[in-house]
């Protein structure tokens, strides 16, 4: 709320003043307001540069960008960060941070703190990834960060599989073994002393008929 408040007094975007609405005074206050003591008519340039290499460039479909072939590695590289970043669990684990945070021992009063500290994590990261990314380059981190983001999720699977195993190995034998003979213990020993009561019934009525 506080955001959309502050929303209208901010200025546009300056390249997206100069080329998408080709306002060059609106754009050269934007920059004035954002780089106050800095030189902008370089970047201006640089802007108006780009803007005409846009206007030579056509516009392409997304079937045409599909099927064009000088740009499928970069499509592919796009489509599979964003399938990482979906099946990194992020989404639910902010879908889902109180139950899971409860599920691992939190105690209630201590899930919004922990909730807190991860969201400032995050924040911490990006602040990082913003200077590294241009020391190390895309590639060293988004190969790096997905490699070690397997190898988590690699351990967490393999840790729930050997907790489930042992849970199970830990109740078999009280439910399927000492449970299942127990079990057959009382029913034949149910069943023979049915029989015995039915067989002295059955006796005790023969004496009173031969009687």
């Amino acid at each position: 709320m506080f955001q959309l408040m502050l929303l209208p007094w901010f200025p546009e975007s300056p390249r997206y003043l100069l080329i998408e609405k080709r306002n060059v005074h609106a754009t050269i206050t934007a920059l004035k307001w954002y780089r106050s003591k800095v030189n902008i008519q370089a970047e201006i340039e640089e802007m108006q540069e780009e803007q005409r290499s846009m206007s030579s460039v056509q516009t392409v479909s997304v079937i045409g960008l599909l099927k064009d072939r000088s740009v499928r590695w970069q499509v592919i590289t796009i489509v599979v960060v964003n399938i990482g970043m979906q099946l990194s669990g992020i989404d639910a684990i902010w879908f889902y941070t109180n139950a899971i945070f409860e599920n691992a021992g939190i105690p209630v009063p201590q899930i919004q703190y922990t909730t807190v500290g991860t969201g400032a994590i995050e924040v911490i990261a990006g602040c990082v990834g913003c200077f590294t990314i241009e020391r190390l380059g895309r590639r060293p981190l988004m190969i790096g960060g997905f490699t070690f983001m397997g190898i988590c999720c690699a351990g967490i699977t393999l840790s729930l599989m050997f907790q489930v195993r042992s849970s199970t190995l830990q109740s078999s034998p009280i439910d399927t073994g000492l449970g299942s003979v127990h079990q057959t213990w009382n029913s034949a020993f149910s069943v023979k002393s049915e029989n015995l009561i039915s067989g002295q019934f059955i006796e005790e009525q023969c004496h009173l008929h031969y009687y």
